[in-house]
């Protein structure tokens, strides 16, 4: 009974660190698996803080078309959060469209 919670907070940490640094636990955020990453990816530092943004082609088993993930991830000091959105073809096509927009505006 005295290892319990060592071995608890132990698991607790692998089980994290397999989320945050392996391809396999960001493509369960997902709710599938990460069959492509973009090269390129978007950082902006503002003060302590880091935000990254990556995009992935998502494969899901329920779905015969794969969906796009775009990962938004902020970083601090003592600070880590990752944002999974999950899009349609036909859901990215209408966020292009409508980034263009605004960037014309």
């Amino acid at each position: 009974m005295e290892l319990f919670i060592p071995l608890f907070v132990l698991a607790f940490f692998i089980y994290f660190f397999a989320i945050v640094f392996t391809k396999w636990g960001k493509g369960t955020m997902f709710g599938g698996k990460i069959a492509d990453t973009m090269d390129e990816e978007i950082k902006r530092r503002k003060g302590i803080a880091t935000t990254t943004i990556r995009v992935h082609s998502i494969e899901k088993k329920d779905e015969v078309e794969k969906s796009i993930g775009i990962e938004v991830t902020q970083n601090a000091i003592l600070g880590w959060s990752m944002n999974p959105i999950n899009l349609s073809k036909s859901e990215t096509l209408t966020l292009i469209s409508m980034l263009q927009e605004a960037v014309k505006k």
